[in-house]
């Protein structure tokens, strides 16, 4: 919710910034860089200082939030450019299976990195490996989503096709409400015994899905409806 709230604010300022087109993609690069240092600091501040808690936070979760936005700032600026990108995005976009080769090495090393379970805490060194390495995880699997030719290869035409479409529609109500979802689903088994990840994980994809859909057509489209109404009825001064 916090990120939702500030990214209108990030809009808006760098909205302010003029120029030329190539000048106002440099000023979203660099304030994006500025964003992942700040949420990497935050967690290496967090881990030296021995906090218990504060990583859930948007501080300690920019550099995240950040490359999703990276991403989303490439893509438009090939697209005002009227060219796709060079070097090495042009050629995750044309040979997705590197990038996704790439994101299991990521997790290989993310596995190899010797994290601790339970009440261990990690060094800092280990906090902060994970995190960029998990940031590159899911920057990489995205990747050929965001550039390439998005009619070509069968995961891309699968991607592509009504019901994952659909899903994607909703996916904000299926990240708003899965974990609340599993965790009824937990409460509810909980005189059966310890539920198995995959089954609960299908479980909760399936439930979710139908409460994410409820929450688009009840809730979501009808507020958008209404603000985009409200947008065209906007006297133009």
């Amino acid at each position: 919710m916090s990120f939702y709230l500030f990214l209108p604010l990030w809009a808006a300022l760098l909205a302010r910034v003029g120029g030329s087109v190539e000048r106002r993609i440099r000023a979203h690069g660099l304030a994006l860089a500025g964003l992942y240092a700040t949420g990497i600091a935050t967690r290496g501040l967090l881990r030296a200082g021995g906090h218990a808690v504060g990583y859930a936070t948007l501080p300690a979760n920019a550099d995240l939030f950040a490359l999703g936005m990276g991403l989303a700032v490439l893509h438009a600026a090939s697209s005002v450019r009227g060219r796709p990108p060079g070097g090495l995005l042009r050629t995750l976009g044309d040979v997705p299976g590197a990038a996704w080769v790439a994101a299991a090495c990521c997790y290989a090393g993310a596995v190899s990195l010797g994290y601790p379970f339970g009440l261990a805490e990690p060094t800092v060194a280990q906090e902060l490996l994970r995190e960029v390495l998990f940031g590159l995880i899911a920057a990489l699997v995205v990747a050929p989503g965001a550039f390439g030719d998005q009619a070509a290869g069968l995961v891309r035409r699968a991607l592509r096709s009504r019901p994952l479409w659909a899903l994607g529609v909703a996916s904000y109500g299926v990240y708003l409400w899965h974990l609340t979802v599993m965790e009824r689903l937990v409460e509810a088994g909980r005189g059966v015994g310890r539920p198995s990840i995959v089954p609960l994980s299908l479980v909760t994809l399936l439930v979710t899905s139908v409460v994410a859909a409820a929450s688009w057509f009840g809730l979501e489209r009808p507020l958008l409806r209404r603000v985009r109404r409200d947008r065209r009825r906007r006297p133009v001064v």
